[in-house]
C-alpha cells in the first residue's frame, strides 16, 4: 500500500444467531393460531419439525393462545348438515374434510359442538353420536331404555370431562360428558334430562319437569356446571345442574315489556355467572 493512502474501512462481523432450541421455541410460540401456521414453519428443516412436534410446545403452544380459532360452523336443514369455513386460504378448511360419521339409512340431527366434540343424535337408531371431526373417530351411545318412545324431540349438550377445551386424539379415549334432553309432546310437555360418562360408561338418574308447550333452542349455553336452553314461544329458560343432575325452570323477566314474543338469549356475564339479554 503507499505511502498517504488510507486502509479501507473494515466491516464489523455479523453474530450468528444463538444455536438454541429454547430461543427457537420463544419465537414459535408468537405465530398465529391459524390451522397452516405450525405445518407451514414444519417444513422449514428435520429440526424445526422435530421442535414443532413435540408434544411439550404444543400444550405450550395451546395455552398460550387459549382460544382457538373459528374454523367454520356446521348448518343442519332437515338433516342435511354441511361444514361451511369461514378463514381464507391457506387456512380454510374444505367442507368435505368433515364429513357426517353415517352409516347407511341412519337419520343424523346436529345438536352442537363443544370442547373440539361434536354432538349428533341418530333417531333410527336411538344413539347419541358422540364425533371428533377433526380426527373422524366418534362414540355412539344408545339412548337411555326410558327415552325411547315415539313423538319427542330430542336437545344435548356434549363437554370434555375437564372442561378445559383441550381435545385431541381418538374421541373413544377422550373422557367427556354427554347431557340428553328427551322432550315429550302434548298434551303433556315433560322435559327428561340425564347424564352420560364416559369413563364409567353408564347414563346416571333421569330428571324430569313438567316445562310450558315449547320447543328447547339450540345450542344449551354451559356457564360453571350448568347447562341452560332457552324455551322458544315462552322466553323461560330450562336449566340443567351437572353436579346434581337435576332440572328446573327460570322463569322470565317480570317485566312488561317482555312477552312470549320477546327475543331473550342467555349469556355468560363476568365471573361465570348467568344473565339474559332481551332483543
Amino acid at each position: 500500500m503507499s505511502e498517504g493512502a488510507t486502509s479501507p474501512a473494515l466491516e464489523p462481523e455479523v453474530a450468528p444467531l444463538p444455536d438454541n432450541d429454547d430461543l427457537h421455541r420463544e419465537i414459535f410460540l408468537r405465530l398465529p393460531p391459524l390451522p397452516s401456521s405450525l405445518p407451514r414453519a414444519s417444513l422449514v428443516c428435520k429440526r424445526w419439525r422435530r421442535l414443532l412436534s413435540d408434544p411439550a410446545f404444543l400444550r405450550r403452544f395451546r395455552a398460550h393462545h387459549r382460544a382457538p380459532p373459528l374454523l367454520g360452523f356446521f348448518a343442519d336443514e332437515d338433516g342435511d348438515i354441511e361444514f361451511v369455513p369461514t378463514l381464507r386460504r391457506p387456512d380454510l378448511i374444505p367442507g368435505v374434510r368433515f364429513s357426517l360419521p353415517r352409516r347407511g339409512d341412519d337419520y343424523l340431527s346436529f345438536l352442537g359442538c363443544r370442547h373440539g366434540l361434536a354432538l349428533l343424535v341418530d333417531r333410527a337408531r336411538s344413539e347419541a353420536v358422540v364425533w371428533n371431526p377433526v380426527t373422524g373417530s366418534q362414540c355412539r351411545v344408545p339412548f337411555p331404555p326410558e327415552f325411547n318412545k315415539r313423538y319427542v324431540y330430542y336437545k344435548g349438550a356434549v363437554l370434555s370431562f375437564s372442561g378445559d377445551g383441550h381435545v385431541h386424539g381418538d374421541c373413544r379415549l377422550i373422557p367427556f360428558k354427554l347431557v340428553l334432553v328427551h322432550q315429550t309432546d302434548l298434551p303433556d310437555t315433560l322435559a327428561s334430562a340425564c347424564l352420560y360418562e364416559s369413563e364409567s360408561g353408564k347414563w346416571g338418574n333421569i330428571s324430569s319437569i313438567a316445562i310450558p308447550w315449547s320447543r328447547l333452542h339450540q345450542p344449551a349455553v354451559l356457564v360453571g356446571n350448568r347447562l341452560y336452553w332457552i324455551l322458544l314461544g315462552t322466553s323461560d329458560i330450562l336449566e340443567f345442574d351437572l353436579d346434581g343432575q337435576s332440572l328446573a325452570m327460570i322463569q322470565k323477566p317480570e317485566d312488561p315489556r317482555v312477552t312470549n314474543n320477546s327475543g331473550i338469549q342467555t349469556l355468560r356475564v363476568e365471573g361465570g355467572c348467568h344473565g339474559k339479554l332481551l332483543n
